[in-house]
C-alpha cells in the first residue's frame, strides 16, 4: 500500500497509525522520500522482528532497536520537520528515534 503525501518541501507534519504484531510474527513498514518508483529513497524503515524487537534504520547505517510487546496496540507516530531536515519517530508517544 502506497499513501502520497503530495510534494511537500516545507512546514511540519505529524501523522500516525496503530499496529499489532502477533506472536510468532513480524512486520515491516517504510517511508520513502517520494514516489518516483526508480529512485524513491528510504527515509525510514521498521521491521518489527518475530523476537519483539523492533529494528528502527534512519539516519544511519546502524539501527536502533527497541522492544514491543506481540499482540498490543502500538501507536506509531512520525513528527517530521522539513523546514530544519530532522524527524522523530515515536512508540506509544514515547521518543524512540530523531534523526536528520
Amino acid at each position: 500500500m502506497v499513501f502520497d503525501m503530495g510534494n511537500k518541501t516545507t512546514g511540519k507534519y505529524e501523522f500516525s497509525f496503530t499496529i499489532t504484531i502477533f506472536a510468532g510474527h513480524g512486520g515491516y513498514y517504510a517511508l520513502m522520500h517520494n514516489n518516483i518508483p526508480s529512485n524513491r529513497g528510504c527515509g525510514l524503515a521498521v521491521h518489527f522482528g518475530d523476537d519483539g524487537t523492533a529494528y528502527i534504520h534512519a539516519g544511519s547505517n546502524t539501527a536502533t532497536e527497541v522492544a514491543y510487546a506481540h499482540g498490543a496496540f502500538i501507536k506509531i507516530t512520525h513528527r517530521i520537520d522539513l523546514d530544519n531536515d530532522s524527524a522523530e519517530l515515536l512508540f506509544n508517544d514515547v521518543s524512540v528515534k530523531t534523526w536528520k
